[in-house]
C-alpha cells in the first residue's frame, strides 16, 4: 500500500543495479527538497563497485579507452546522493512481503524497488558475457594472452543481434588484428541483426562487417553457449577459441517471483510499474516496456518522475499522476566502427567518418563525467568523500 498519512513514517527505497539509470535516479535524488529527502531511507545493491559506461566499452576492447576512462563509481554516487551502498548480491526478491535478500542473507525491507536490467546484477560464467562489463575486458585480455601463448589464431564468435554485438565484432577484430595475422570472426544471431534500424544503417554496416572479413550467421536458433562452442537448435555445433555472449540474460533468479511473458519478459505497465506490484519500478531491455533501442536516459527520467510522485503520494497521501514511458523510433545512435571511424543514424539518414568518431567520443566521455566525483563533488565534499573511502 503506498498511501499512508503518517507524518513521522519513513520510506525506504532500495534500488537494484548500477547502471545508467539507478546513477542517474542517485543524482537527480539530490533534487528533492530536503524535508521529503530526510523521509527517506536510500540504498544502492551492487555486486560491482563501477560500472562500465555501455557505449564506450568496444572503445576499451580496441584499445582507444582505458577502463577508468569508461568507469563510473557507484560509492561515489551513493555518498554524493547520502545512500547506503551494499557491495552485494541479490538472491531472492519477495514481493508479497515487501522484502530483498543478499547473498549476505541480509534481508532488507523496502517500500519502493527499482531493478535495473541494463548492468548485470548477476554472473555468466559458462563464456565470456558482456552483461559483467569489467570482467568481460579482463576476460577479453586473457583470452588474448592465452592464444598469443599458444600461437593460435583468433577463432571469435559473437552471439547476439543487437548494436553491441555488431560494434563488439569491429572492435574484437581491430584489436586482435594488431597481435594476429589472420582473425577469424563470425556474428550468430538468431533473427535480421539491427532489423529495428533503417535500411540505410544496415546496410552500411554489412558493408563494413564484409570488408573486414566478418561473416554473419542468421535465422538459427541457439540452445547453448559455452567458452568454446556455440550449439544449435538445428543440431549444428560452431566451435571456437573465443565466444562472446552480447545476447541478453532474461533469467536473473532472484527475480522468479515476478509476472513474465512466455519470452522471459518481465511485464510491466506504462509506467515502469511491474503488474500486480505497483511499488516495483523495472527498467531495460528484458520487459515489455524495452527494446534493442531503449533509451535508458528517458527511462532515468519517467522512473525518478514516478519515484517521486510515488513518495509523496506515500507521505501526503495525495494522488499525483504518475509519467508515462514512451519510446521514441528515431534516436541517434552511434557505432564504433573500430578503426578511427564512426557510423552514425538518424531521421533515417547515415553518415561515417572520422568526424562522426569524435562526436561520439565527446559525448560519451561528456557523459561518464556527468557522474564522476569531481563534478559532482564541491572541493571540500571531495576530500570528505576520499577521507572515508581512503
Amino acid at each position: 500500500m503506498e498511501q499512508k498519512d503518517n507524518p513521522s513514517k519513513k520510506a525506504t527505497v532500495v534500488l537494484v543495479g548500477g547502471g545508467q539509470v539507478n546513477s542517474s535516479v542517485l543524482v537527480y535524488f539530490k533534487k528533492l527538497s530536503r524535508s521529503l529527502r530526510s523521509k527517506v531511507d536510500l540504498y544502492l545493491v551492487s555486486e560491482f563497485e563501477e560500472w562500465l559506461y555501455p557505449s564506450m566499452i568496444p572503445g576499451v576492447v580496441s584499445g582507444i579507452y582505458s577502463i577508468q576512462e569508461a568507469s563510473v563509481d557507484l560509492k561515489a554516487l551513493a555518498y554524493y546522493s547520502d545512500s547506503s551502498f551494499l557491495l552485494q548480491s541479490p538472491t531472492m526478491l519477495n514481493p508479497l512481503t515487501q522484502t530483498l535478500t543478499l547473498q549476505s542473507k541480509e534481508v532488507i525491507p523496502y517500500d519502493f524497488l527499482v531493478v535495473s536490467l541494463e548492468s548485470s546484477c548477476f554472473r555468466e560464467d559458462s563464456c565470456v558475457n558482456f552483461s559483467a562489463y569489467k570482467s568481460f575486458c579482463h576476460q577479453i585480455q586473457a583470452a588474448e594472452e592465452r592464444l598469443v601463448e599458444t600461437k593460435e589464431d583468433p577463432n571469435i564468435v559473437v552471439v547476439g543481434r543487437n548494436l553491441a554485438a555488431v560494434e563488439l565484432c569491429f572492435n574484437l577484430h581491430s584489436r586482435f588484428s594488431k597481435s594476429f595475422e589472420e582473425v577469424n570472426m563470425q556474428l550468430v544471431s538468431d533473427q535480421e541483426p539491427l532489423e529495428e534500424f533503417p535500411e540505410s544503417f544496415k546496410r552500411k554496416v554489412l558493408q563494413e562487417l564484409d570488408l573486414k572479413g566478418i561473416k554473419v550467421t542468421k535465422g538459427t536458433g541457439i540452445s547453448c553457449i559455452r567458452h568454446n562452442a556455440l550449439f544449435l537448435e538445428d543440431s549444428q555445433t560452431i566451435k571456437g577459441n573465443l565466444v562472446v555472449n552480447s545476447s541478453l540474460q532474461l533469467h536473473p533468479e532472484f527475480l522468479n517471483a515476478l509476472p513474465r511473458t512466455s519470452e522471459g519478459l518481465f511485464l510491466l505497465d506504462e509506467y515502469l510499474q511491474c503488474y500486480g506490484f505497483q511499488n516495483i519500478m523495472i527498467v531495460g531491455q528484458t520487459c515489455t516496456q524495452g527494446s534493442n533501442k531503449t533509451n535508458y536516459y528517458r527511462q532515468a527520467q519517467v522512473v525518478f518522475k514516478n519515484l517521486s510522485k510515488k513518495l509523496k503520494n506515500f507521505f501526503e497521501a495525495t494522488q499525483e499522476k504518475l509519467t508515462k514511458y514512451e519510446e521514441t523510433s528515431d534516436e541517434l545512435t552511434i557505432l564504433n566502427l573500430g578503426d578511427g571511424r564512426a557510423l552514425a543514424t538518424k531521421w533515417g539518414k547515415s553518415l561515417r567518418g572520422k568526424t562522426v568518431m569524435w562526436t561520439k567520443d565527446f559525448l560519451d566521455k561528456r557523459f561518464v563525467y556527468s557522474f564522476q566525483a569531481k563534478k559532482l563533488f564541491s572541493k571540500k565534499e571531495l576530500e570528505d568523500y576520499r577521507s572515508v573511502y581512503s
